[in-house]
């Protein structure tokens, strides 16, 4: 494997942290940016994209991280691996990293479509060769080295499957690449019922952990969630302290956290300042212990159990139809489906994520019709939407498809469509840096700033207008 940097402690940034960000500046040795927030519908990165090319003047390094292209499935990204590597050219990033998951499935029906959220892969020796060939490809494409985010798993374990930490090193060797250890997913992983940290970490090759993640999370019916949410959990601090100190390769600690959270969780700018400097000396302990084990003895070992012969095995291909079974818009065998309680949770996650990229492209038109109809009704209405329009791959593709339900729909709230087309018309030039213009049949002035200011808008009066959107 080809030597990386020593970067230090970095952020993940997006949009909304700039000013947490600033405050924090000589306590950030990099940033590590997401593609995928950057792109247009069919994946392609916009030339007129000023926050890439703002974020490339930075002197510090940038790490690209995407959330487009994982690498767990059968069915290959299309145009993930090429975006991934334009903004990571722009960027100059020492490595590229992707998720070691599944976000696209194959239904019964042959068509194919995105999952909505990350699914597992079957840990299998086939599911092994399916990811280190697609983490081979990311590589060539990208002409830069790359390692895979270790993910969470709310499934529980399946008897004859390889255990989190062997599957894992076995994606890694035969890929012969790097691992972006995320400590919350592991640990979301033991709370859940899953093997325990200290046991996934003592199967991991540590020589291969170029990178950790850390972030906080919430809990959700007694699972908890890789949700980004708030500050580390001090337990959880504590546990990434002990880690960090045997990894005698690592090159980086970052921290993720939505920008969205930072009110609900009560976050100021000195918990977030002292979350960093916490980061700093955790860092300057990398290493220190190298070849400790995290626990005396490895308490299950794969293929180590008295059934795990018998035990059905899912290869690649039959475990993503079980899934696409499991989450499909069509009719099908209830049996083909994965039996397991945390399917529930997928869909309800799967739900949340829809939703939350549907309100967040279309905030005044959501805001319109919760405020014209209540908000059951504005829910209902995104639940009518989700069931018959499968998710979408890319955020704009989620909001066209929103987009285009609402025209097919109709809209008996006055001026929905107009609101809507002006939302949708707004992000689109904010992407390709092409004006735009947009119909209203009122003045827009009035209706827009209610909304921007969350009351229900008096009833205009019609009046034609037509309003040009600049970048």
């Amino acid at each position: 494997m080809p030597a990386l940097p020593e970067l230090g402690v970095g952020t993940i940034w997006l949009a909304g942290l700039d000013p947490w960000i600033e405050a924090c500046e000589p306590l950030l040795d990099f940033l590590e940016i997401e593609p995928a927030t950057m792109t247009l519908a069919d994946g392609s990165r916009p030339a007129a994209d000023d926050a890439l090319r703002r974020l490339a003047d930075d002197p510090r390094p940038i790490i690209a991280h995407s959330v487009s292209a994982p690498i767990g499935g059968t069915i290959a990204p299309d145009t993930g691996f090429e975006a991934v590597a334009a903004a990571a050219d722009v960027v100059d990033a020492p490595w590229v990293s992707e998720h070691l998951s599944i976000n696209r499935l194959r239904h019964a029906d042959g068509s194919i479509h995105p999952t909505g959220f990350f699914l597992p892969p079957a840990q299998t020796p086939e599911a092994v060769e399916v990811a280190a060939a697609n983490l081979r490809r990311l590589r060539e494409i990208t002409g830069r080295p790359v390692a895979f985010e270790t993910g969470v798993n709310y499934l529980r374990p399946k008897p004859g499957e390889m255990s989190d930490g062997a599957f894992w090193r076995a994606v890694a060797e035969a890929a012969d690449c790097y691992i972006l250890c995320d400590l919350h997913n592991v640990w979301c992983n033991e709370v859940n019922g899953r093997d325990s940290l200290a046991q996934t970490i003592d199967e991991l090759p540590l020589e291969r952990i170029c990178e950790v993640h850390l972030a906080g999370g919430r809990h959700h019916n007694g699972y908890l969630l890789d949700s980004h949410a708030g500050l580390v959990a001090p337990q959880l601090m504590a546990i990434a302290g002990r880690v960090i100190e045997r990894l005698p390769a690592l090159k980086a600690i970052t921290f993720e956290m939505m920008p969205d959270t930072i009110p609900l969780c009560e976050i100021d700018e000195a918990s977030y300042r002292a979350q960093f400097e916490h980061l700093q000396r955790l860092w300057a302990r990398r290493g220190t212990a190298a070849g400790r084990a995290m626990c005396d003895v490895v308490t299950h070992v794969p293929g180590d159990t008295a059934d795990a012969a018998a035990a059905p095995r899912h290869d690649a291909e039959s475990w993503e139809a079980a899934l696409a079974a499991s989450f499909t818009h069509l009719p099908v065998d209830p049996h083909a489906a994965v039996d397991d309680p945390g399917i529930d949770l997928y869909r309800h996650l799967i739900w949340k994520m829809r939703s939350g990229t549907v309100i967040n492209t279309h905030r005044l038109t959501y805001r319109l019709l919760a405020l014209s109809e209540g908000l059951e009704r504005a829910n209902e209405t995104l639940d009518d939407y989700q069931r018959g329009t499968p998710p979408a791959l890319w955020i704009q593709d989620e909001a066209e498809g929103f987009s285009e339900y609402l025209r097919k729909a109709g809209a008996d709230v006055p001026y929905l469509l107009d609101v809507m087309e002006y939302e949708l018309a707004s992000r689109q030039v904010a992407l390709t840096g092409e004006p735009a213009e947009v119909r209203f049949g009122c003045d827009p002035a009035p209706l827009l700033g209610s909304l921007q200011r969350g009351e229900r808008p008096t009833t205009p009066i019609p009046e034609p207008h037509v309003v040009l959107i600049e970048p």
